[in-house]
């Protein structure tokens, strides 16, 4: 637990992918992600991709100054080569203590890499607080858009999730379904009311919330508008237009 929520969550994922394989409940999910890294920064673990990279990152910076861009690209730069170098230091400690987890350092890089462009959520930085990182199948591979809503956790009792409409309803029974997941994998009901834990995104449009037809794209915003361009070029590749 003194790991950052980011990491823990890409030690199970990888865990899941690398051990349980088909027999995870994840695999579905797991095996229609990306095989390779799409983060910027995995073109610095791959021979002769730097140049691309660095490409990359210049065709984004060209509303800022040139000092500007120099500042961000260098910090780019050093935060790919530092990910890179931590995540293998991690991998290898995790693979020489642990080996039956089949986790390796490239193994890590990928969950990692999964972790920072499609998880939501925070990672908390405070031991007194929890995190609340989630990768949400389905979700997750939404596109973006500025002004679109962020995915959101949230509680739900059986008889409402029963209510909810019949296109996001599994096409199962789903009380039996419930207490067959948690029979036979160990799943926390979240609270003493036995409700569950659901992600969820709402059709919103600037956080007023839009009405969709048939046929309409339902998007949500990958990138909060505070967060800085360095960060937004390493997990996602490209930078949010300018206010």
């Amino acid at each position: 637990d003194q790991l950052p929520g980011d990491l823990q969550l890409a030690m199970l994922l990888a865990y899941e992918r690398e051990t349980q394989r088909e027999s995870s409940r994840w695999f579905p999910y797991i095996d229609a992600l990306p095989k390779t890294i799409p983060n910027l920064w995995g073109s610095f673990i791959r021979q002769n991709d730097d140049g691309d990279a660095l490409e990359q990152i210049d065709s984004q910076l060209e509303r800022f100054s040139i000092t500007e861009q120099s500042a961000i690209r260098n910090e780019v730069v050093s935060q790919s080569q530092a990910l890179c170098r931590d995540l293998t230091a991690v991998g290898n400690l995790v693979h020489k203590a642990m080996p039956h987890l089949n986790i390796t350092p490239m193994s890590l890089m990928w969950a990692y890499a999964m972790v920072t462009s499609r998880a939501f959520g925070e990672s908390s930085s405070s031991e007194d607080q929890d995190d609340m990182l989630g990768l949400a199948p389905g979700i997750d591979m939404m596109n973006h858009e500025r002004n679109a809503g962020t995915p959101f956790g949230i509680e739900l009792s059986i008889p409402e999730i029963k209510g909810l409409p019949q296109a996001v309803n599994p096409k199962v029974d789903i009380e039996p379904y419930l207490a067959e997941q948690q029979s036979q994998f160990g799943v926390e009901t979240g609270s003493v009311r036995g409700n569950w834990p659901c992600a969820c995104v709402l059709a919103e449009i600037s956080g007023e919330t839009i009405g969709l037809d048939e046929g309409d794209e339902a998007m949500i915003s990958y990138i909060p508008e505070a967060i800085a361009p360095a960060k937004s070029l390493l997990n996602f590749g490209f930078l949010p237009p300018p206010s």
